[in-house]
């Protein structure tokens, strides 16, 4: 499935400070999908990373993206292939991977 992967860089007081968003590319995806406002929120770089990764993300796309976040508060990529099972699982807690400590 072809997605925009869009994370944004947070200032609340709730300690999370990156909220990833995983959205279709195309309209006939949103409309079957439900899952336009499905978020995923990460207190460090290192954890939104592993996620990103374990999602199927090239590293290649971390240091720059992560270098944008630090000079902004956005970093998107348009047209990444993701699994339809990562998809469909975003957003839910128990889909989501340990932590490496």
């Amino acid at each position: 499935m072809r997605c925009i992967v869009h994370i944004r860089k947070s200032f609340d007081t709730t300690g999370m400070h990156f909220a990833l968003r995983l959205l279709p590319l195309y309209s006939a995806d949103k409309s079957s999908s439900g899952s336009l406002r499905k978020v995923e929120t990460f207190t460090s770089e290192g954890a939104l990373s592993q996620r990103l990764i374990g999602m199927g993300l090239p590293r290649v796309y971390m240091g720059r993206s992560f270098s944008n976040l630090r000079e902004g508060l956005d970093a998107m990529w348009t047209d990444i292939e993701m699994a339809q099972e990562i998809f469909d699982g975003f957003g839910r807690i128990e889909n989501r991977p340990p932590i490496a400590a």
